[in-house]
Parts: C-alpha cells; sequence; structure tokens
C-alpha cells in the first residue's frame, strides 16, 4: 500500500521487474518482506542518498542481492574458525545508541546456531 503512495508521489512509472523470489529466499535461508519485493519490482536496485543500497535480482553485480549477499559470505569468512560474522566489526543497534537494525522474519530466526 505504502508503495503505491511512493509511485504516487515520484510520478515513477513502475518498470514491472520479475523476480524469482523463491530463488532469492532460498538461498538467503529468510523470508523477505512483502514490501521490500514489491518495491523492488516497481523500481529496482539502485542507490539512494549515496547511501543506502537497495537490491534485488539484477543482472549485474552492482544491485543483485545474491551477487552481493555470496561476496559478502566470502569476504567475512573467517579463516580460522569458518565463522561468518554479517555485523562484525559492527554492533547491534539499541534504542538511544548506533548500530545495524537487525531484521528478524515475522516468524522468529529460521535457523539457530549452537
Amino acid at each position: 500500500m505504502w508503495v503505491q503512495r511512493v509511485i504516487e508521489l515520484t510520478g515513477w512509472e513502475p518498470l514491472g521487474v520479475s523476480v524469482d523470489w523463491a530463488v532469492v529466499e532460498g538461498e538467503l535461508g529468510v523470508p523477505l518482506p512483502a514490501d521490500y519485493k514489491e518495491l523492488y519490482e516497481a523500481f529496482g536496485g539502485g542507490v539512494f542518498s549515496d547511501s543506502v543500497y537497495f537490491l534485488g535480482r539484477d543482472e549485474g553485480v552492482s544491485f543483485d542481492f545474491l551477487a552481493q549477499w555470496r561476496v559478502g559470505l566470502s569476504v567475512d569468512q573467517d579463516g580460522k574458525f569458518g565463522d561468518v560474522s554479517a555485523v562484525d566489526p559492527y554492533a547491534i543497534y539499541a534504542p538511544g545508541g548506533k548500530g545495524l537494525v537487525e531484521w528478524t522474519p515475522p516468524n522468529g530466526p529460521t535457523s539457530t546456531s549452537g
């Protein structure tokens, strides 16, 4: 619903990008929010204010969610223990502080670490 309002405010003609979200979500291991997918299908990938990257499933590497995910995993791989950190060296956001905003699917995490 809010995506439609953004389209109306910007006067943007929706791109109608087609994405096999099951493939993307399958590799990520989490479902993506419906409005995220709707926003991507309308606008495609891009950068907002030179700071927020909006990724989906583009042919080019720049805005391809899975390509960026794979690069991030390969860079974050710990050579000694094989652990992968999605946030190091940053902290998770806490009210009144700074850090990365953690997103969890509505039904909770899809996997656990032991």
